[in-house]
Protein backbone atom coordinates (compact mmCIF):
# COMPACT_ATOMS: atom_id res chain seq x y z
CA UNK A 1 0.00 0.00 0.00
CA UNK A 2 2.47 2.60 -1.20
CA UNK A 3 -0.08 4.69 -3.12
CA UNK A 4 1.00 3.69 -6.62
CA UNK A 5 -2.40 2.27 -7.61
CA UNK A 6 -4.60 4.84 -5.91
CA UNK A 7 -8.03 5.76 -7.25
CA UNK A 8 -9.94 9.02 -6.77
CA UNK A 9 -13.64 8.29 -6.37
CA UNK A 10 -14.87 11.60 -4.97
CA UNK A 11 -13.73 15.20 -5.30
CA UNK A 12 -15.01 18.43 -3.79
CA UNK A 13 -15.73 17.11 -0.30
CA UNK A 14 -14.13 17.88 3.05
CA UNK A 15 -14.28 14.42 4.63
CA UNK A 16 -13.77 14.44 8.38
CA UNK A 17 -14.69 10.81 9.18
CA UNK A 18 -14.49 7.62 7.13
CA UNK A 19 -15.99 4.16 7.46
CA UNK A 20 -15.78 1.12 5.16
CA UNK A 21 -18.66 -1.29 4.71
CA UNK A 22 -16.82 -4.42 3.62
CA UNK A 23 -20.02 -6.41 3.02
CA UNK A 24 -21.67 -3.82 0.75
CA UNK A 25 -18.34 -2.56 -0.64
CA UNK A 26 -19.17 1.08 0.20
CA UNK A 27 -17.13 3.97 1.60
CA UNK A 28 -18.93 6.39 3.94
CA UNK A 29 -17.79 9.86 5.02
CA UNK A 30 -19.01 12.98 6.79
CA UNK A 31 -18.69 16.13 4.68
CA UNK A 32 -17.74 19.11 6.83
CA UNK A 33 -18.80 21.55 4.09
CA UNK A 34 -22.41 20.33 3.93
CA UNK A 35 -22.87 18.46 7.20
CA UNK A 36 -24.09 15.44 5.20
CA UNK A 37 -23.24 11.79 5.65
CA UNK A 38 -22.52 10.40 2.18
CA UNK A 39 -21.24 7.21 0.60
CA UNK A 40 -20.00 5.76 -2.67
CA UNK A 41 -19.53 2.27 -3.99
CA UNK A 42 -15.92 1.14 -4.06
CA UNK A 43 -16.69 -0.22 -7.51
CA UNK A 44 -16.57 3.40 -8.68
CA UNK A 45 -20.01 4.91 -8.70
CA UNK A 46 -23.31 5.52 -7.04
CA UNK A 47 -22.41 8.49 -4.80
CA UNK A 48 -25.37 9.20 -2.55
CA UNK A 49 -26.41 11.21 0.50
CA UNK A 50 -27.24 8.95 3.44
CA UNK A 51 -28.28 11.71 5.83
CA UNK A 52 -28.74 15.37 4.94
CA UNK A 53 -27.72 17.21 8.09
CA UNK A 54 -28.43 20.48 6.35
CA UNK A 55 -25.87 22.84 7.82
CA UNK A 56 -22.20 23.54 7.46
CA UNK A 57 -19.94 22.93 10.42
CA UNK A 58 -21.50 19.75 11.80
CA UNK A 59 -18.42 17.65 12.45
CA UNK A 60 -18.64 13.92 12.71
CA UNK A 61 -16.07 12.76 15.24
CA UNK A 62 -16.70 9.08 14.87
CA UNK A 63 -18.50 6.76 12.47
CA UNK A 64 -19.29 3.07 12.65
CA UNK A 65 -21.27 0.51 10.65
CA UNK A 66 -23.19 -2.42 12.06
CA UNK A 67 -26.03 -4.56 10.77
CA UNK A 68 -26.58 -2.43 7.68
CA UNK A 69 -26.84 0.78 9.72
CA UNK A 70 -24.56 3.80 9.94
CA UNK A 71 -23.87 5.39 13.33
CA UNK A 72 -22.05 8.66 13.94
CA UNK A 73 -21.50 11.31 16.54
CA UNK A 74 -21.71 14.97 15.62
CA UNK A 75 -21.15 18.33 17.15
CA UNK A 76 -21.95 21.80 15.90
CA UNK A 77 -18.98 24.14 16.07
Amino acid sequence: MDGNNRHVWVTGVYAVSLALDYEANDLYWADHNTGNIECISLNGGGKRVVSAQGSQGHNSFGMSLSGGRVYWTSSSL
